[in-house]
């Protein structure tokens, strides 16, 4: 259990790092404040997101089409890679125990 904590914590500041990352270039590019440069990046639900913009007075409708168009984009392209994908090459590792 604590390797598996361990590994979140590191993806999860490994993801916000990311993100801020992106959005410390972004906000003096598009001319928009930190904040909503932050906002745009997060993964998240669009209606938590869009909270979240509103109550720290950030540009939500902004911050809402950059999620929807995200959603949008997997929608179309993640099928299309998978589509692309070879069926039955995958195998479990071998450390795997059965039930």
């Amino acid at each position: 259990v604590r390797r598996v904590l361990a590994a979140s914590a590191v993806v999860n500041i490994a993801m916000l790092a990311v993100v801020l990352a992106f959005a410390l270039l972004l906000a003096p590019r598009w001319d928009i404040d930190l904040v909503t440069a932050v906002l745009m990046m997060v993964p998240g639900g669009v209606s938590f997101i869009a909270a979240f913009a509103i109550a720290l007075g950030a540009e939500a409708p902004l911050v809402i089409v950059t999620h929807l168009l995200r959603m949008v984009a997997v929608v179309t392209i993640v099928p299309l890679i998978a589509s692309r994908l070879p069926v039955g090459t995958a195998r479990a590792p071998r450390d795997v125990e059965g039930p």
